[in-house]
């Protein structure tokens, strides 16, 4: 002998939409996320930037933020072109640690601070970092920025307040 009975369930065709609009709303949230994070990221670098002129440091902005697959990537950083020999050094303590010669004459001729050296080689400038500190000053921020991002996701599917 079998019985059969019929159930009625209340709610599942709202719950289906809801999780049907995930995706889009996690898309905006993250991306209004990233943006925020990149002018984080962008103040922080911009009062770590060593200054001789405010080129560089007017130089930083943010980039595009663009989504590969679930991956969703956001730059901060500059078009100058000194600017990595600002912050990873140059010469001895850069990134190659050797001396600088010259490549076509038999020696160099630059001028600092209005005074003019001839040199075969130099040692080159260590590094004074300001964007890798920026953003490990910032972690800390965009984690917070990235958990809110979540709370309003929940929050616009009718979840937590």
């Amino acid at each position: 002998m079998t019985l059969e009975f019929t159930v009625e369930v209340n709610g599942v065709d709202e719950l289906v939409a809801k999780l049907e609009a995930i995706p889009a709303i996690w898309d905006e949230e993250s991306r209004k996320a990233m943006i925020l994070s990149q002018h984080l990221v962008e103040a922080e670098a911009k009062t770590l930037v060593p200054r001789v002129t405010e080129r560089l440091a007017s130089s930083i902005s943010p980039g595009r933020v663009t989504k590969f697959g679930p991956e969703l990537t956001g730059a901060v950083g500059t078009r100058v072109h000194y600017a990595p020999y600002v912050e990873y050094g140059t010469g001895l303590y850069g990134p190659k640690h050797r001396l600088i010669r010259p490549t076509t004459k038999k020696a160099m001729k630059f001028k600092i601070g209005g005074k003019t050296f001839i040199r075969r080689t130099t040692k080159g400038m260590e590094p004074r970092p300001y964007m890798a500190p920026a953003l490990e000053a910032s972690k800390e921020g965009v984690k917070r920025l990235f958990e809110r991002a979540v709370e309003n996701l929940l929050h616009r599917l009718g979840g937590r307040r």
